[in-house]
């Protein structure tokens, strides 16, 4: 399996995007690693056009971007479900757990989503605690507080 990797310079950080032959594989607050080199291809580019477009306040097609989906159907599931949480809105472990029709399972719904390896684009940065605060994200909880943020300050301008 070849690997692609490119990177994009966020408001809220650097990404790393890898993409295989298939798809997107991750998206990733992160830095280059010593010796890793930009080999990008049309999925790197298509995610980068996306993110930016998220970052200037517009909506994200997915439809449009090819994704190298992996992960247990449990995980697959649940990321999917995230995708449904529109953008400047928030919700909790338990309402995805139930959405996925299974309510009694929060804590294994935090699980998956801390394993959602396509930062941005399945937001799970939209998921917080029941008790309202925010809980564990692969980025950081400053990233996600940013981006909640900047999402809510989006959402405020489009109904104003």
């Amino acid at each position: 399996m070849s690997f692609f990797i490119d990177e994009f310079s966020s408001p809220a950080g650097n990404l790393v995007i890898k993409a295989t032959d298939e798809g997107i594989f991750s998206i990733r607050f992160d830095n280059l690693l010593c010796g890793e080199k930009v080999y990008p291809n049309a999925a790197t580019e298509k995610a980068k056009e996306l993110l930016s477009e998220y970052f200037e306040g517009k909506s994200m097609d997915l439809n449009s971007l090819p994704i190298h989906w992996h992960g247990t159907s449990f995980q697959l599931a649940i990321w999917q479900g995230l995708q449904t949480i529109p953008f400047g809105e928030i919700r909790h472990y338990e309402q995805i757990a139930i959405q996925i029709r299974d309510n009694k399972n929060a804590r294994a719904v935090g699980q998956a989503i801390g394993k959602n390896p396509f930062l941005i684009l399945i937001p799970c940065h939209r998921v917080i605690g029941k008790n309202g605060k925010l809980t564990g994200f692969l980025g950081g909880i400053e990233k996600k507080k940013w981006l909640l943020d900047f999402e809510k300050r989006l959402s405020e301008k489009q109904t104003n």
